[in-house]
Protein backbone atom coordinates (compact mmCIF):
# COMPACT_ATOMS: atom_id res chain seq x y z
CA UNK A 1 0.00 0.00 0.00
CA UNK A 2 1.59 3.69 -0.68
CA UNK A 3 2.40 5.79 1.67
CA UNK A 4 3.37 9.36 1.57
CA UNK A 5 6.06 9.50 4.22
CA UNK A 6 9.57 11.18 3.31
CA UNK A 7 12.76 10.42 4.71
CA UNK A 8 14.02 14.00 5.91
CA UNK A 9 17.30 12.91 7.20
CA UNK A 10 20.44 10.42 8.04
CA UNK A 11 22.60 9.96 9.99
CA UNK A 12 25.63 7.33 11.31
CA UNK A 13 28.48 6.60 13.87
CA UNK A 14 31.31 4.31 13.60
CA UNK A 15 33.39 3.60 16.39
CA UNK A 16 36.67 4.99 16.81
CA UNK A 17 38.72 1.40 17.57
CA UNK A 18 39.59 0.12 13.83
CA UNK A 19 40.58 -2.97 12.76
CA UNK A 20 42.03 -4.27 10.11
CA UNK A 21 41.50 -7.90 8.36
CA UNK A 22 45.60 -7.86 8.23
CA UNK A 23 45.61 -8.37 11.75
CA UNK A 24 42.70 -11.08 11.64
CA UNK A 25 45.05 -12.93 9.34
CA UNK A 26 47.93 -12.84 12.40
CA UNK A 27 45.39 -13.69 15.25
CA UNK A 28 44.24 -16.85 12.83
CA UNK A 29 47.30 -18.05 11.70
CA UNK A 30 46.55 -17.13 8.29
CA UNK A 31 48.41 -15.78 5.02
CA UNK A 32 48.44 -12.09 4.44
CA UNK A 33 45.00 -11.21 2.88
CA UNK A 34 43.37 -14.15 3.19
CA UNK A 35 40.39 -12.37 5.91
CA UNK A 36 39.76 -10.04 3.48
CA UNK A 37 39.29 -12.47 0.47
CA UNK A 38 36.88 -14.64 2.56
CA UNK A 39 35.07 -12.21 3.87
CA UNK A 40 34.95 -8.79 1.24
CA UNK A 41 35.95 -7.11 4.32
CA UNK A 42 38.85 -4.98 4.70
CA UNK A 43 38.12 -3.74 7.73
CA UNK A 44 35.80 -2.92 10.42
CA UNK A 45 35.84 -0.95 13.97
CA UNK A 46 34.88 -2.70 17.62
CA UNK A 47 33.50 -0.39 20.29
CA UNK A 48 35.80 0.49 23.09
CA UNK A 49 34.52 3.20 25.30
CA UNK A 50 31.05 3.51 23.35
CA UNK A 51 27.64 2.20 24.34
CA UNK A 52 24.76 0.88 21.71
CA UNK A 53 22.63 4.26 23.09
CA UNK A 54 25.73 6.47 22.69
CA UNK A 55 26.25 4.99 19.48
CA UNK A 56 22.28 5.87 18.26
CA UNK A 57 22.37 9.05 19.77
CA UNK A 58 25.42 10.50 18.18
CA UNK A 59 23.65 8.89 14.75
CA UNK A 60 20.40 10.56 15.48
CA UNK A 61 21.92 13.99 16.40
CA UNK A 62 23.36 13.68 12.75
CA UNK A 63 20.20 12.59 11.23
CA UNK A 64 18.45 15.47 13.01
CA UNK A 65 21.01 18.18 11.75
CA UNK A 66 20.68 16.80 8.11
CA UNK A 67 16.72 16.88 8.46
CA UNK A 68 17.50 20.45 9.59
CA UNK A 69 14.75 19.98 12.49
CA UNK A 70 16.05 20.40 16.53
CA UNK A 71 15.48 17.59 19.19
CA UNK A 72 11.85 19.56 20.02
CA UNK A 73 10.67 18.39 16.66
CA UNK A 74 11.33 14.36 17.29
CA UNK A 75 7.59 13.11 19.02
CA UNK A 76 8.87 9.21 18.66
CA UNK A 77 11.85 7.54 18.68
CA UNK A 78 12.09 4.18 18.11
CA UNK A 79 15.09 1.87 18.42
CA UNK A 80 15.60 -1.13 16.15
CA UNK A 81 18.22 -3.26 16.63
CA UNK A 82 18.71 -6.95 17.08
CA UNK A 83 20.46 -6.83 20.42
CA UNK A 84 19.33 -4.62 23.00
CA UNK A 85 21.98 -2.51 25.55
CA UNK A 86 20.67 -4.33 28.56
CA UNK A 87 17.33 -6.51 29.21
CA UNK A 88 15.35 -3.65 30.99
CA UNK A 89 14.45 -0.58 30.32
CA UNK A 90 14.35 -0.72 26.72
CA UNK A 91 17.53 0.73 24.23
CA UNK A 92 14.94 3.44 22.96
CA UNK A 93 14.54 4.87 26.20
CA UNK A 94 18.30 4.50 26.99
CA UNK A 95 18.66 6.57 23.44
CA UNK A 96 16.64 9.11 24.44
CA UNK A 97 18.23 10.11 27.65
CA UNK A 98 21.64 9.90 25.67
CA UNK A 99 20.02 12.77 23.38
CA UNK A 100 19.30 14.93 26.99
CA UNK A 101 15.40 14.45 26.03
CA UNK A 102 13.84 15.27 28.82
CA UNK A 103 10.01 15.81 27.62
CA UNK A 104 7.06 12.84 27.61
CA UNK A 105 8.25 11.68 23.77
CA UNK A 106 7.72 7.92 23.65
CA UNK A 107 10.48 5.54 23.12
CA UNK A 108 10.14 1.57 22.19
CA UNK A 109 12.34 -0.99 20.53
CA UNK A 110 11.46 -3.34 17.51
CA UNK A 111 13.59 -6.46 17.05
CA UNK A 112 13.35 -8.76 14.75
CA UNK A 113 17.51 -9.39 14.38
CA UNK A 114 19.34 -7.53 11.16
CA UNK A 115 15.81 -6.85 9.40
CA UNK A 116 14.79 -4.63 12.51
CA UNK A 117 15.24 -1.46 10.59
CA UNK A 118 12.90 -2.18 7.54
CA UNK A 119 10.22 -3.48 10.41
CA UNK A 120 10.53 -0.24 12.31
CA UNK A 121 10.20 1.72 8.90
CA UNK A 122 6.72 0.52 7.51
CA UNK A 123 5.30 0.85 11.50
CA UNK A 124 6.63 4.40 11.81
CA UNK A 125 4.81 5.18 8.48
CA UNK A 126 1.64 3.53 9.50
CA UNK A 127 1.99 5.62 12.75
CA UNK A 128 2.85 9.01 10.41
CA UNK A 129 -0.49 8.26 7.92
CA UNK A 130 -2.78 7.82 11.26
CA UNK A 131 -1.39 11.45 12.14
CA UNK A 132 -0.24 10.59 15.70
CA UNK A 133 3.28 11.49 15.33
CA UNK A 134 4.97 14.15 12.80
CA UNK A 135 8.94 13.18 12.77
CA UNK A 136 9.69 10.03 13.92
CA UNK A 137 13.02 9.31 14.64
CA UNK A 138 14.49 5.63 13.83
CA UNK A 139 17.44 4.20 15.34
CA UNK A 140 19.57 0.63 14.54
CA UNK A 141 22.41 0.95 17.06
CA UNK A 142 24.47 -2.19 17.12
CA UNK A 143 27.56 -3.93 19.10
CA UNK A 144 27.91 -7.40 17.61
CA UNK A 145 31.31 -7.50 18.63
CA UNK A 146 30.39 -7.96 22.47
CA UNK A 147 28.80 -11.13 21.52
CA UNK A 148 31.45 -12.80 19.11
CA UNK A 149 33.63 -15.44 20.17
CA UNK A 150 37.75 -14.57 19.12
CA UNK A 151 38.49 -18.06 18.37
CA UNK A 152 35.42 -18.55 15.81
CA UNK A 153 37.01 -17.17 12.77
CA UNK A 154 33.51 -17.68 10.93
CA UNK A 155 31.44 -14.94 12.85
CA UNK A 156 34.51 -12.96 14.66
CA UNK A 157 35.71 -11.80 10.64
CA UNK A 158 32.43 -10.69 9.59
CA UNK A 159 31.29 -8.36 11.74
CA UNK A 160 31.42 -4.68 12.99
CA UNK A 161 29.62 -2.36 15.13
CA UNK A 162 28.17 1.20 14.06
CA UNK A 163 24.50 2.60 14.41
CA UNK A 164 22.78 4.47 12.09
CA UNK A 165 19.61 6.60 12.23
CA UNK A 166 16.60 8.09 9.91
CA UNK A 167 13.97 11.08 10.43
CA UNK A 168 10.59 9.80 9.01
CA UNK A 169 7.79 12.62 8.27
CA UNK A 170 4.50 13.03 6.62
CA UNK A 171 5.27 13.82 2.86
CA UNK A 172 2.84 15.71 0.34
CA UNK A 173 0.52 13.61 -1.38
CA UNK A 174 1.50 15.74 -4.43
CA UNK A 175 5.57 14.63 -3.64
CA UNK A 176 6.83 11.46 -4.97
CA UNK A 177 8.42 10.88 -1.98
CA UNK A 178 6.72 7.14 -1.07
CA UNK A 179 6.90 4.46 0.99
CA UNK A 180 5.75 1.78 -1.91
CA UNK A 181 5.38 -1.58 -0.27
CA UNK A 182 7.17 -4.04 2.45
CA UNK A 183 6.90 -7.68 2.93
CA UNK A 184 8.46 -9.76 5.82
CA UNK A 185 8.61 -13.70 5.46
CA UNK A 186 9.77 -16.36 8.09
CA UNK A 187 10.95 -19.50 7.42
CA UNK A 188 11.49 -21.37 10.48
CA UNK A 189 13.43 -24.44 8.71
CA UNK A 190 15.88 -22.17 9.52
CA UNK A 191 15.39 -21.18 13.52
CA UNK A 192 18.56 -22.81 14.60
CA UNK A 193 20.84 -21.73 12.03
CA UNK A 194 21.76 -18.08 13.88
CA UNK A 195 21.51 -18.00 17.78
CA UNK A 196 22.40 -15.67 20.83
CA UNK A 197 20.57 -18.02 23.52
CA UNK A 198 21.96 -15.82 26.44
CA UNK A 199 19.93 -13.07 27.82
CA UNK A 200 16.33 -13.69 27.98
CA UNK A 201 14.66 -16.07 30.31
CA UNK A 202 15.76 -19.48 28.82
CA UNK A 203 19.70 -19.34 30.07
CA UNK A 204 19.80 -18.04 33.41
CA UNK A 205 23.57 -16.98 35.10
CA UNK A 206 22.05 -16.57 38.44
CA UNK A 207 22.10 -20.20 38.96
CA UNK A 208 25.32 -20.67 38.18
CA UNK A 209 24.27 -23.57 35.53
CA UNK A 210 24.77 -21.70 32.80
CA UNK A 211 27.53 -22.22 30.71
CA UNK A 212 28.17 -18.44 29.52
CA UNK A 213 30.63 -20.08 26.46
CA UNK A 214 27.75 -21.80 25.04
CA UNK A 215 24.58 -19.37 25.70
CA UNK A 216 26.31 -15.88 25.37
CA UNK A 217 28.23 -15.82 22.12
CA UNK A 218 26.39 -15.69 18.77
CA UNK A 219 26.34 -18.79 16.98
CA UNK A 220 25.77 -19.45 12.66
CA UNK A 221 25.91 -22.23 10.54
CA UNK A 222 26.94 -19.83 7.85
CA UNK A 223 26.88 -22.73 4.82
CA UNK A 224 22.81 -23.70 6.41
CA UNK A 225 21.97 -19.81 6.10
CA UNK A 226 23.16 -19.71 2.39
CA UNK A 227 22.19 -22.59 1.42
CA UNK A 228 18.17 -21.68 2.29
CA UNK A 229 18.85 -18.08 1.70
CA UNK A 230 20.07 -19.06 -1.73
CA UNK A 231 17.08 -21.11 -2.47
CA UNK A 232 14.49 -18.90 -0.87
CA UNK A 233 15.31 -15.70 -1.22
CA UNK A 234 15.46 -14.71 -5.09
CA UNK A 235 11.47 -16.07 -5.22
CA UNK A 236 11.10 -13.50 -2.30
CA UNK A 237 12.47 -10.91 -4.00
CA UNK A 238 10.94 -11.91 -7.27
CA UNK A 239 7.24 -12.22 -5.97
CA UNK A 240 7.31 -8.63 -4.05
CA UNK A 241 8.27 -6.78 -6.79
CA UNK A 242 5.93 -8.42 -9.59
CA UNK A 243 3.01 -7.72 -7.05
CA UNK A 244 3.92 -4.17 -7.27
CA UNK A 245 4.02 -3.89 -10.92
CA UNK A 246 7.68 -3.71 -10.81
CA UNK A 247 11.02 -5.47 -11.98
CA UNK A 248 14.72 -5.74 -11.07
CA UNK A 249 15.58 -3.71 -14.21
CA UNK A 250 12.95 -0.81 -12.40
CA UNK A 251 15.33 -0.30 -9.73
CA UNK A 252 17.65 2.58 -9.61
CA UNK A 253 19.54 1.09 -6.39
CA UNK A 254 19.09 -1.90 -4.56
CA UNK A 255 20.55 -1.99 -0.89
CA UNK A 256 21.13 -5.20 0.64
CA UNK A 257 21.58 -5.99 4.02
CA UNK A 258 25.13 -6.36 4.53
CA UNK A 259 26.33 -10.17 5.33
CA UNK A 260 29.26 -10.69 3.83
CA UNK A 261 31.27 -9.83 0.68
CA UNK A 262 31.06 -13.16 -0.63
CA UNK A 263 26.65 -13.23 0.11
CA UNK A 264 26.36 -10.09 -1.44
CA UNK A 265 27.67 -10.99 -4.98
CA UNK A 266 25.96 -14.15 -5.40
CA UNK A 267 22.51 -12.58 -4.29
CA UNK A 268 23.30 -9.89 -7.04
CA UNK A 269 23.89 -12.54 -9.64
CA UNK A 270 20.48 -14.51 -8.62
CA UNK A 271 18.75 -11.53 -8.66
CA UNK A 272 19.78 -10.27 -12.35
CA UNK A 273 21.27 -6.98 -11.04
CA UNK A 274 23.66 -4.91 -12.47
CA UNK A 275 26.72 -4.23 -10.73
CA UNK A 276 25.85 -0.46 -10.43
CA UNK A 277 22.49 -1.01 -9.26
CA UNK A 278 23.56 -3.15 -6.53
CA UNK A 279 25.15 -0.98 -3.31
CA UNK A 280 27.76 -2.53 -1.34
CA UNK A 281 29.98 -0.97 1.63
CA UNK A 282 31.06 -4.33 3.34
CA UNK A 283 34.68 -3.14 2.81
CA UNK A 284 34.66 -0.94 5.07
CA UNK A 285 32.70 -1.73 8.08
CA UNK A 286 31.69 -5.37 8.14
CA UNK A 287 28.31 -6.58 9.11
CA UNK A 288 26.45 -4.31 11.32
CA UNK A 289 23.32 -6.78 11.69
CA UNK A 290 20.24 -4.01 11.69
CA UNK A 291 22.35 -0.90 11.34
CA UNK A 292 23.64 -2.24 8.19
CA UNK A 293 20.96 -1.11 5.70
CA UNK A 294 20.11 2.43 7.18
CA UNK A 295 23.95 2.90 7.08
CA UNK A 296 24.29 1.84 3.79
CA UNK A 297 21.51 4.17 2.77
CA UNK A 298 22.98 6.89 4.42
CA UNK A 299 26.24 6.30 2.24
CA UNK A 300 24.27 6.08 -0.84
CA UNK A 301 22.21 9.58 -0.10
CA UNK A 302 25.73 11.09 0.96
CA UNK A 303 27.58 10.04 -2.18
CA UNK A 304 24.67 11.03 -4.63
CA UNK A 305 23.83 7.18 -5.34
CA UNK A 306 20.47 7.79 -4.00
CA UNK A 307 18.68 11.55 -4.90
CA UNK A 308 15.12 12.66 -4.54
CA UNK A 309 13.00 10.58 -6.82
CA UNK A 310 15.32 7.11 -6.77
CA UNK A 311 13.42 3.97 -6.69
CA UNK A 312 15.16 2.09 -4.01
CA UNK A 313 14.48 -1.58 -2.91
CA UNK A 314 15.99 -2.74 0.83
CA UNK A 315 16.80 -6.09 1.50
CA UNK A 316 17.49 -7.98 4.49
CA UNK A 317 18.05 -11.66 6.01
CA UNK A 318 18.16 -11.84 9.50
CA UNK A 319 18.08 -14.94 12.02
CA UNK A 320 14.99 -16.79 12.10
CA UNK A 321 15.05 -17.88 8.77
CA UNK A 322 13.76 -14.31 8.19
CA UNK A 323 12.92 -12.42 4.95
CA UNK A 324 12.93 -8.69 4.26
CA UNK A 325 11.56 -6.28 1.44
CA UNK A 326 10.99 -2.20 0.94
CA UNK A 327 10.37 -0.39 -1.77
CA UNK A 328 10.08 3.14 -1.36
CA UNK A 329 10.87 6.03 -3.15
CA UNK A 330 13.41 8.51 -1.90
Amino acid sequence: MLQNVKILGTGTYLPENTILSLELDKQFNKPDGWVQKKSGICKRSFASFETSSYMGAQSALMAIKNANLKLDDIDCIISACGVMEQAIPVTGILIKEQLGIKSSVPCFDINLTCISFMVALDIAAGYLLSGKYKNILIVSSEMPSKGINKECIETYTIFGDGAAAIILSKSDPLDQNQLIDSKIENHIEGINFCQLQGGGTKHNPINGSVNLNETHYFKMDGKKVFKLSSKLFPQFVSNFLKSNNFSIQDIDLIIPHQASGAALEIIRNKLNAKEDQFYNNILNVGNQMSASVPYALHCAIQSNRVIRGSLVLLLGTAAGLSFGATLLRY
